[in-house]
């Protein structure tokens, strides 16, 4: 249909007098280009096949032959033409109810998935890159009449029935390109933009002149205008058409500006591989390549135009014109079917509809005050085909015909006309008739390549058109349907439309990146799901199941599957935890730097992996180990996965809640029904002694606990840990025996066994040999003063009590407290004549306190402490006049406790035979003992949380003796008497078997001898009823005294191991005194005795005595 417009056009008021003087007829042939790529003519349509096999670009087919493209730009949404399926209804476009099925293939060459598509009853192949749409949205203002079906609002969604989780998908810019400062003459604008689609092609000279092939084409071009058609025009023709909607329009230029239908109709020059769209192209992107750091999609392409009725379709001169994205973005986000979702911060059921929130696509973009590419939506709606579009635009349509004859441009940015590249003012002129051609030229083929079949369509001579806004507009309140960020109160879990009953369709890329917990109680499918934060966390409980229609992305946080989780694509664990012990689906689990713990961290749990799990190198698989069973993480086959396990990375193994391991046990922890591929690394020991043993078989991996040596972990400077570490070791083979104390200590840390090992020191044997050695000394000491006071012939028939030992064994078996350092005393009656006169007897007792050094090498907190009594009687009787011979029984008894808490109790019963013999200025003495030792001992401590409380009783052969002699000098009023003697004292050995659990010792004592040599004096005075009198010795110890015990845990095995008693010394002394003072019938007496420079122990003795004469 032909229209003949009449007008003054800006070039005829410019003084031109034919608009197109080359031409026959003035044209303009508007197509809605079904468009594909024509290449300039130093390139053949092979040259421009696209090299990249799926870029997200892809040809769309109706099953009634109608070819064009579009752009994926999420996994389900292709954007693309409205003129493409626009004729009719969008419900009619189904493969039901015999509706026109629809597919978009996305392979460069389309070929084959669509041969596929149809062969197989319209069904998806996504090995093909082939996708059925299952729903088509198509702007309403294209059906206006004066747009002709593409002119204007010609923009279309397109929903796939599968998402496309292998195909590229692109950014939208929803902002207008600003303005550039200039306009180039080789440049243009400056946008450099990429073209591409499978429609038609062939050269510059021959426009279109070759079939659809279903292979994309690319080429390049400058964008040459951001204006409407009427721009062009007015500016060609004179008079516009009514079509004020702008448009990025793009010219093809001849690069050697000989082709008679090239006037560069936007200002710029060819570059190398320019091209021009044609039939097929419909529908498929504007890609501004260049201008950002990311390629973004301007707009979709609806036709072409040419200028002269000869001219070739898509050839040189000609121009191709796409809708801007900005007028239409709100429209676009309302009918994308995608929903990026995201939970709020805090706990909540995936069920609740407040629990979610919709997140900002990030494929929509904008440009921002800086003039930076952001992630965003603009802030107001965007204009439409009607509306109101502030946008500033810009670019030079040109004539400028190659024989040079003219040079005008008309600047649509700043209403500017340019005759030779100078600004001129418009002037009348006479008119000029042109005549313009309008077809629609879908590119209508089928399968087999028959001819394109264009239907055709009638421009009205003018468009009635409004604008549908006025002033500053506002966006809406976000809601799920308008497709705006920030929407709430829904429930991801798809939806698939179903047109014919307005059933909406919503497919949902759900995120959860917020901290807090995210319960899945239902079964939910979404198209993709990842966690990313690393407090969020999804718990699919045993009631729930999720459904990832393309992959899940574990990047952070914790999901735990007690439920279901199913992905025909990959399940990716980046980092995070992956717990519990439900099932998960996938071909492939892929575990980069996550730990996956199954049954979770602390609970025994199977794990399933319905396919083949990769466990990289910088994983970690966290397996528990109980009484009764292990963590399992079992792999298993599916018709199409074998269910191989490739092993990688770190496997660390730990005790369940309330489990504690033991040596030797045995778990399979791993399965897999295709096989186990690789190996772990050795795993890390699970704690200072138990370290795993991984066996590996053809379908499973098994651990065995086995048990390192404790040598290897005490402190070798410690001889308590080096000796009890040998006794672990070497009992080891008796385990059983010892179960609870290798339960124990094995799991401990180095830090822990070294202090357990430290509390099990048995210090009690240091304490008991001192307070062995002390009771033997003492009683040696009583009887060497008893000599002392029944020397020189002093009998007289006497009775003497000293002390209240019938009251000190009282208290003693009370248990009270005897005065440690308190001191003590002997409070002593003596009765006279109660026997013959050569005859004397005594009743002795008195209290003993000291201290003495603790086991050497262990830790304490101060030295051993001690306290007691003893009790003695005794018989003394004159052999003449010059010696004297005595028979007495004692038992003396200490207590005492060690630095930390430990106690020991020692017992002597005794009985002795002394006397002297004065020879005339030398008196002869000595002393014989003989008895039993007898010793409890009590000692606690804790390995681990078991606590042990070990006791022991032994009884020991006590003998001791000393000969002396003295020399009295001085006279009544003074004396004193140097003295020399040897002593003797044996203790005997033996072995002590301590009970009260599996840590006691069987002790191996070294007999105690001693062999002392004594060299003191003692100095009396008396004068008249005052006493006094003061005794130092010195005394070396001849014989080294035992330094160490040997021992072994009760019925162990191997040699025993030595133990430190405490110190020893040569040399010491020995210091006592008194004061007696008689006051009429009474005489009162203190006294005192202790050691002095002993180092290994001191000990004192005090006495107090009353004597009564009547």
């Amino acid at each position: 249909m032909r229209i003949r417009k009449n007008g003054a056009g800006l070039l005829a008021r410019a003084g031109r007098s034919a608009l197109l003087a080359s031409a026959a007829l003035s044209a303009l042939s508007i197509a809605p280009a079904a468009h594909a790529v024509v290449p300039n003519d130093n390139n053949t349509p092979a040259d421009i096949v696209d090299g990249t096999d799926v870029n997200g670009v892809g040809i769309m087919y109706r099953a009634d032959g109608y070819v064009c493209t579009g752009t994926l730009i999420n996994p389900r949404t292709v954007i693309f033409a409205a003129h493409c399926v626009n004729d009719y209804d969008p419900s009619t476009y189904s493969t039901v109810n015999d509706g026109i099925p629809v597919a978009f293939a996305f392979q460069s060459n389309a070929r084959p998935g669509l041969v596929n598509w149809i062969n197989n009853g319209y069904r998806t192949n996504t090995a093909l890159s082939v996708y059925n749409v299952n729903n088509i949205a198509y702007n309403p203002d294209s059906l206006d009449p004066p747009a002709l079906s593409f002119l204007y609002g010609d923009t279309a969604m397109a929903t796939l029935d599968t998402p496309a989780s292998d195909v590229p998908t692109w950014a939208m810019l929803f902002s207008a390109l600003p303005a550039p400062e200039s306009i180039s003459d080789t440049t243009g604008t400056g946008y450099h933009v990429t073209i591409t689609g499978y429609g038609r092609s062939g050269s510059g000279t021959t426009g279109n002149s070759y079939g659809i092939d279903y292979r994309r084409k690319v080429a390049e071009n400058f964008l040459g205008m951001l204006g409407s058609l009427d721009d062009i025009d007015i500016f060609l023709f004179g008079e516009g058409g009514g079509y004020t909607q702008n448009l990025y329009q793009t010219d093809f230029d001849d690069p050697t500006r000989t082709n008679e239908f090239d006037f560069n109709v936007f200002k710029d020059d060819a570059l190398p591989n320019e091209g021009n769209t044609a039939g097929g192209d419909s529908g498929g992107p504007l890609i501004l390549d260049q201008t950002f750091d990311q390629k973004v999609v301007l707009g979709v392409l609806s036709g072409g135009s040419r200028y002269f009725l000869e001219q070739p379709q898509s050839s040189y001169g000609g121009s191709a014109f796409y809708q801007p994205l900005y007028l239409f973005w709100d429209w676009i986000a309302q009918n994308n079917p995608y929903r990026y979702a995201t939970a709020k911060a805090g706990d909540g059921k995936w069920s609740d509809a407040s629990h979610w929130v919709t997140a900002l696509d990030p494929n929509y973009m904008i440009i921002d005050s800086n003039g930076s590419l952001v992630n965003g939506v603009p802030t107001t709606p965007g204009a439409g085909a009607f509306g109101e579009d502030d946008a500033q635009k810009f670019g030079q349509v040109c004539y400028q015909p190659n024989d040079g004859s003219d040079d005008a441009c008309y600047d649509v940015g700043t209403d500017t006309l340019l005759i030779n590249g100078e600004p001129v003012e418009a002037t009348d002129a006479t008119t000029t008739s042109g005549s313009k051609t309008v077809a629609d030229n879908k590119g209508k083929v089928e399968i087999a390549e028959r001819s394109p079949s264009d239907g055709a369509a009638s421009l009205a001579d003018e468009a009635i058109v409004e604008a549908q806004a006025e002033g500053d507009a506002v966006l809406p309140a976000a809601t799920l349907a308008n497709g705006l960020p920030g929407a709430t109160n829904f429930v991801p879990n798809n939806i698939d439309p179903v047109a014919a009953q307005g059933v909406v369709g919503r497919y949902y890329d759900v995120t959860l990146s917020a901290a807090g917990k995210t319960t899945l109680d239902i079964d939910a499918t979404v198209d993709r799901f990842t966690i990313s934060g690393t407090g969020s966390t999804l718990d699919v409980t045993s009631a729930g199941s999720l459904t990832s229609l393309m992959d899940i992305n574990h990047l952070a946080g914790v999901v735990n599957v007690d439920g279901a989780v199913e992905t025909p694509g990959d399940y990716l664990l980046l980092s995070g935890l992956l717990s519990g012990k439900g099932t998960l689906r996938t071909p492939y689990f892929t575990n980069i730097m996550g730990v996956v713990a199954p049954g979770g961290i602390g609970t025994i749990g199977t794990l399933t992996v319905e396919g083949n799990a990769i466990l990289s190198s910088g994983s970690t698989l966290h397996v528990d180990l109980g009484s009764s069973g292990s963590d399992l993480l079992a792999v298993k086959a599916t018709d199409d996965v074998e269910g191989v396990a490739a092993v990688d990375g770190k496997v660390v193994f730990g005790a369940a809640t309330g489990a504690k391991l033991r040596y030797g046990s045995r778990y399979t922890f791993l399965t897999a029904e295709g096989g186990v591929e690789g190996t772990f690394d050795t795993p890390t020991n699970i704690s200072a002694i138990l370290k795993p043993v991984l066996t590996y078989g053809a379908n499973s991996v098994s651990v065995t606990i086995d048990a390192g040596n404790y040598a290897g972990v005490v402190n070798g400077g410690s001889q308590v840990q080096t000796s009890f570490a040998r006794l672990l070791d070497q009992n080891r083979a008796l385990y059983g025996n010892y179960a609870t104390l290798y339960g124990e200590a094995d799991l401990l840390s180095v830090a822990a066994i070294q202090a357990s090992l430290e509390a099990m020191a048995p210090r009690t044997e240091a304490l008991r040999t001192s307070m062995s050695e002390v009771l033997n000394d003492n009683m040696a000491r009583f009887y060497r003063d008893r000599l002392a006071r029944v020397s020189g012939g002093s009998m007289g028939g006497t009775l003497t009590m000293t002390g209240q030992p019938l009251q000190l064994a009282a208290l003693s078996m009370n248990n009270l407290n005897l005065g440690m350092d308190q001191g003590g005393g002997n409070e002593t009656v003596t009765q006279e004549n109660a026997l013959p006169e050569d005859v004397s007897a005594f009743i002795a007792g008195g209290y003993i306190d000291g201290k003495s050094d603790p086991m050497r090498g262990a830790i304490t907190t101060g030295r051993d402490k001690f306290d007691g009594w003893y009790g003695a009687a005794g018989i003394e009787k004159m052999i003449g006049d010059d010696a004297v011979i005595g028979l007495a029984a004692s038992f003396s008894e200490l207590k005492g406790n060690t630095g930390i808490g430990d106690t020991a109790r020692a017992r002597l019963y005794q009985a002795t035979v002394y006397g002297n013999w004065d020879l005339g200025g030398v008196v002869l003495d000595g002393v014989g003992s003989a008895g039993t030792l007898t010793s409890k001992t009590k000692r606690a401590f804790a390995v681990g949380t078991t606590p042990y409380t070990l006791r022991g009783s032994d009884q020991q052969l006590a003998l001791s003796g000393e000969i002396g002699i003295g020399a009295p000098l001085g006279g009544d009023a003074f004396t004193i008497t140097p003295r020399a003697s040897l002593r003797g004292a044996y203790i005997s050995g033996g072995n002590l078997a301590e009970y009260g659990g599996d840590t006691a010792l069987v002790i191996h004592r070294h007999a105690i001898q001693s062999a002392q040599g004594r060299l003191g004096a003692t100095a009396k005075i008396d004068v008249g009823g005052f006493k006094p009198y003061l005794t130092a010795n010195y005394v070396h110890e001849f014989r080294d005294q035992p330094a160490y015990f040997l021992a072994n845990f009760v019925g162990g095995t191997g040699s025993l191991a030595p133990f430190a008693l405490g110190g020893s010394d040569k040399n010491w002394g020995e210091v006592g005194g008194g004061l007696t003072l008689s006051t009429g019938n009474v005489d009162i007496s203190l006294s005192a005795d202790t050691t002095a420079w002993r180092g290994n122990l001191s000990y004192q003795s005090y006495r107090a005595a009353l004597k009564f004469r009547f």
